[in-house]
């Protein structure tokens, strides 16, 4: 589950680096925009759950 969490660290933090670039937002049509921050979402909400998981299996230990 930590690969996981590292796959989706990076994943997030590609995503938000698109979005946070001006040029990028201002340049790209409004569709590709909405899928990044779509996947940003996803992205997002999978290592939320993710890290839940891991934290639920280290409390058991």
């Amino acid at each position: 589950l930590s690969g996981e969490v590292k796959k989706f660290t990076g994943e997030v933090k590609r995503a938000s680096g698109k979005l946070n670039n001006e040029k990028f937002v201002n340049s790209a049509p409004e569709a590709v925009v909405t899928a990044e921050k779509q996947k940003l979402a996803d992205w997002q909400e999978k290592l939320r759950a993710t890290q839940e998981r891991l934290a639920a299996l280290e409390a058991v230990q």
